[in-house]
């Protein structure tokens, strides 16, 4: 079994952000950080480093939902966005939380 190292906290976050944001699976996710470069930098991860698989996304995201952070942390990050006038589109309309918080394993 492969063994994958430690990643920050704020960069999977950041990363559970975009699939809610662009309509993505754990999988688009880890394929789109492997080939988006704004995708990276909008995490943390410089150029050269590995990137997170799929099932580091599922993990973290189960830890957020059973320690109950997950909707206040989007709801958060969605509030100081528009507090600066930063509108995010979603391909599901008031789906953002839904779509943030997605199965749980």
């Amino acid at each position: 079994m492969k063994s994958e190292p430690g990643w920050l906290p704020l960069a999977l976050f950041r990363a559970m952000l975009l699939p809610a944001w662009h309509d993505l699976s754990d999988v688009r996710l880890a394929e789109s950080l492997d080939d988006r470069a704004s995708f990276r930098r909008f995490c943390g991860f410089a150029a050269h480093e590995p990137t997170p698989e799929r099932t580091a996304y599922v993990r973290f995201r189960w830890k957020l939902v059973h320690r109950g952070l997950d909707r206040m942390l989007f709801e958060t990050v969605t509030r100081q966005l528009e507090a600066k006038g930063v509108m995010v589109r979603t391909r599901h309309p008031g789906g953002r939380y839904t779509d943030f918080v997605g199965q749980h394993p």
